[in-house]
């Protein structure tokens, strides 16, 4: 009998904790509930209450607009974001068109890529930046660059054209590239970019006559410039006119260089040269002082250096004899200036 009371216990105890373990688990089980409800409601309301949601959004639609504005809008949005007018802009999109071999894509217009391509260019935007703007991939602004810039070149010989007894200026510039990891040391100038140095020369009308890239960044400018004298297809000067160069360069027959601290003035090759062309009023270059350059071009005009022959200079050397006529002209460039304030006053 005392071993049937037993069992009889134990059948009851186990019981028991059964009915009492299935209990808990639906308490728990409602517990859980209502917390994953609560939470849920908490955060509905915070949701509603702080978060501002995304509506949709046809991207193409917002699109078009941004390019409308861009090119039809304003004037002074135009000549802004793209560094050219709406006239100048239709006239060059036309230009690389039918001349320079470029088409529309499916989903990209020419109009398109030539903005995104000076929207770049006007602002040194990277093309992650500027896809954000056209609500575009990287790779397809990349694409479009590239088409753009490959147009450019076909167009280039007919603003870039040589005139080489023209007197201007001439500076080098440079402009940050990609190359290899072994080749970064011989690009690399003296800011530590790596960039290649261009040698630019422009006429009195402010377009570039001469252009010779592929240098490294780490080579001077006098350098490159030596080496655009001396090639097959040189960069010739005649012996009775000169170039304004920078301080960096050493004065010299046929390159006039300033006292320090003096600048000349850079522009941005076949673009430039077209901008010249096509936007005779450019609200850009209105901002700069045109009476010293005015007065600049009066005395390279009536001025020559030595007695003129047909024979070019091939090389940039230093002479008391051009040191002497560099201090004459500008003794005789600040008299004339002193005289014309003393008329005006």
């Amino acid at each position: 009998m005392a071993s049937d009371d037993v069992n009889n216990f134990l059948t009851r105890l186990s019981r028991k904790r059964a009915r009492d373990d299935e209990e808990n688990r639906d308490k728990m089980s409602i517990i859980l509930g209502t917390i994953t409800s609560v939470i849920a409601i908490v955060v509905a309301w915070y949701n509603e209450t702080y978060l501002v949601k995304e509506p949709s959004r046809d991207w193409d639609q917002e699109r078009r607009c941004y390019l409308n504005r861009l090119y039809n809008g304003r004037e002074f949005d135009c000549i802004e974001q793209l560094r050219v007018s709406k006239n100048a802009f239709k006239s060059l999109c036309t230009i690389l068109h039918g001349k320079g071999g470029l088409t529309p894509t499916r989903n990209v217009s020419i109009e398109e890529s030539v903005a995104i391509f000076l929207n770049i260019l006007a602002h040194n935007l990277k093309f992650k930046v500027i896809g954000f703007d056209y609500y575009r991939s990287k790779e397809t602004i990349s694409r479009q660059f590239n088409s753009v810039l490959h147009a450019m070149m076909r167009i280039s010989e007919e603003y870039l054209k040589l005139h080489p007894c023209a007197i201007g200026a001439l500076d080098g510039t440079h402009i940050p590239v990609t190359v290899s990891a072994k080749d970064r040391p011989r690009y690399q100038n003296r800011k530590e970019d790596i960039s290649t140095n261009v040698l630019g020369v422009c006429d009195p009308d402010l377009k570039f006559i001469y252009v010779l890239s592929g240098w490294e960044g780490s080579a001077s400018d006098a350098r490159v410039l030596r080496d655009a004298l001396a090639r097959d297809n040189p960069f010739q000067v005649p012996n009775d006119k000169y170039y304004l160069v920078d301080a960096g360069y050493a004065n010299g027959q046929g390159f006039w260089a300033p006292y320090r601290g003096t600048r000349i003035i850079n522009a941005c090759f076949v673009l430039h040269n077209f901008i010249r062309l096509e936007q005779h009023n450019d609200l850009v270059l209105q901002d700069q002082d045109f009476g010293f350059l005015a007065s600049v071009d009066h005395e390279i005009s009536n001025h020559s250096t030595l007695e003129g022959n047909a024979n070019w200079i091939t090389s940039v050397q230093v002479t008391d004899q051009w040191t002497t006529f560099r201090d004459m002209l500008a003794l005789q460039m600040f008299h004339d200036y002193q005289a014309r304030g003393t008329t005006i006053s």
